[in-house]
């Protein structure tokens, strides 16, 4: 009884040890975060890990360089921190100064020989654009980091990155510093394909400048009719994402009314199906004016106007009507888009057929 009491006491003593240096080395963390020198100095002393790992994968150094605190960051390296301090994919201390905007720290953490083009989870270009902060972007660059290095997970360039967020001048830099306009993703996407997703029903990630975005790259060389690895087109985006103008603009450079993209399916395919109800009307109006094809069919043999009938879209299914679209025809299972309006029980679009003679 006696030895396992003393063996319990010894596991608590061990315990209790190793609690203290885990609070020791998380209030280094903290201190680094907050900026006190005097804590982290003496924390030091007391000999607390400098390059100690908390999650995230985040070193003291790291939370210094988050936040901006200089003179923290000097100690830690001064005392032997690990300027690159990453753990397997995880982010550098230099990704965290850019992607927080601290371009003075960015400067000092170069200087000390951080890697501009360092390979984790995050590069430091990728998260000075992902800031968006123009500024350490241009700095990074000017200190040699690759305008058109790809993220760790998806390929991404620092211009995807760009383009998806809708950073008009961060954009323009890139160009201007030759960034590849028409670099593909893991999915095969190029930056025109992502500047189609900073708009449209994404209204948490929408921004003014989506046009002035879509122009540069276009004006510089982007190919409008790319087509990523599902198929899709610029135009495809635009059309479902009922942005009128610059499906009107990708035309007018060139784009393809007809290309056919995911499971067959054409922009005005995707145009009909887009969720953005005022906007798809014009969208759909403009493809037809543009003389795409009304009647193609997808690889399930469905048109727009079995679409539109199926959703009970009721103007658009009149608007392709008016156009000459085909009320009879069939897709792979038999079915018309009378039949489907009325299998979804849709009496308007149902009415709307027999007022144009479509009987069956």
């Amino acid at each position: 009884m006696k030895r396992i009491t003393s063996l319990c006491s010894i596991l608590a003593l061990m315990f209790f040890a190793v609690g203290c240096e885990d609070k020791k080395e998380l209030t280094l963390h903290e201190a680094a975060a907050t900026g006190n020198i005097q804590r982290v100095r003496s924390l030091i002393s007391e000999g607390a890990d400098i390059d100690t790992i908390r999650y995230p994968y985040h070193t003291p150094l790291h939370c210094a360089a988050r936040h901006g605190h200089i003179a923290v960051a000097e100690l830690l390296i001064a005392k032997g921190a690990d300027v690159e301090g990453m753990w397997s994919h995880s982010t550098t201390p230099l990704c965290e100064a850019a992607h927080n905007g601290h371009r003075d720290m960015a400067e000092f953490l170069i200087a000390k020989g951080a890697d501009v083009n360092t390979k984790g989870s995050g590069r430091p270009l990728h998260d000075a654009v992902k800031g968006r902060h123009i500024d350490v972007a241009e700095l990074l660059i000017s200190r040699g980091a690759d305008v058109d290095a790809k993220s760790h997970f998806l390929d991404w360039s620092p211009l995807h990155q760009a383009a998806f967020s809708c950073q008009k001048d961060l954009v323009k830099l890139l160009v201007s510093k030759g960034a590849d306009v028409n670099v593909r993703d893991v999915a095969g996407s190029t930056p025109l394909h992502h500047a189609f997703a900073c708009g449209g029903v994404h209204v948490s990630r929408r921004g003014p400048n989506e046009k002035e975005v879509v122009e540069l790259l276009v004006n510089n060389g982007a190919d409008v009719n790319a087509k990523n690895e599902s198929g899709m087109t610029p135009l495809h985006g635009a059309a479902y994402q009922g942005q009128r103008y610059l499906a009107e603009f990708l035309i007018t450079k060139g784009g393809d009314v007809n290309a056919k993209g995911p499971r067959g399916q054409t922009p005005l395919h995707f145009a009909v199906r887009s969720r953005r109800t005022v906007a798809r009307e014009g969208v759909v109006g403009l493809l037809v004016e543009k003389r795409s094809e009304i009647n193609a069919k997808t690889e399930s043999g469905w048109t727009a106007l079995h679409f539109s009938a199926s959703d009970g879209d009721l103007y658009v299914a009149e608007l392709l009507l008016v156009s000459r679209a085909d009320a009879g025809v069939r897709d792979n299972d038999g079915n018309t888009p009378l039949s489907l309006a009325r299998d979804g029980s849709h009496e308007k679009v149902v009415e709307l057929f027999r007022k144009y003679g479509v009987m069956e």
